[in-house]
């Protein structure tokens, strides 16, 4: 049996290149774009190193999930749906609108306490 068939591939050829385009474009991160392809994740870095094309397209379809969402948010919050709304304005304007509590978690000591702390 021949070495050359064996293991994953080395460089990326356009059916690999195809896959990662297709993994990133349902939001897919590095690794899991990498395992999709059948590629390991050094190959993939190494291709995004030399190849300027490559990261423009690869970085592009990254893009395309997350304005996605932006467009199909916008159309709701266009529509007035209220859940989406409410749901907008608790994280985009959290001080005035989220229902969730914040604790602050810094104190103010006075300069007469004196912590010790000992150790066996």
């Amino acid at each position: 049996m021949s070495n050359e068939n064996m293991g994953r591939p080395t460089v990326l050829d356009e059916a690999c290149v195809n896959k990662l385009l297709e993994a990133f474009a349902v939001g897919a991160n590095d690794t899991e774009a990498c395992a999709f392809a059948g590629i390991t994740r050094p190959v993939y870095y190494n291709r995004r190193k030399a190849d300027e094309d490559f990261v423009y397209k690869i970085d592009s379809m990254k893009e395309k999930l997350p304005l996605k969402a932006k467009s199909e948010l916008a159309k709701l919050l266009n529509n007035g749906d209220p859940s989406t709304v409410k749901w907008y304005l608790e994280r985009v304007r959290r001080l005035e609108y989220s229902t969730r509590t914040e604790l602050d978690n810094t104190h103010k000591f006075d300069d007469n306490i004196k912590i010790t702390i000992e150790t066996d």
